[in-house]
């Protein structure tokens, strides 16, 4: 059975990446992501992955597939 992923989980597992992150760098990236999602979440807007870097996919569904 595949698994759904829900906007929570998204905003969850954005909120644990920055929280452990330890670079500042990518700590601003995961914040501005998670800002960028709540926007569109906001204005009913589907998440747009092609406005994502293909690291941050990665980590996401690493994060997602690891939970």
């Amino acid at each position: 059975m595949k698994e759904v992923f829900t906007v929570e989980k998204y905003l969850t597992t954005l909120r644990e990446l920055y929280m452990s992150e330890e670079s500042g760098v990518l700590k601003k990236q995961w914040l501005n992501l998670g800002l960028e999602l709540k926007k569109m979440i906001d204005n009913n807007e589907v998440l747009l992955f092609d406005k994502a870097d293909d690291d941050f996919q990665q980590a996401l569904f690493e994060r997602l597939d690891s939970s």
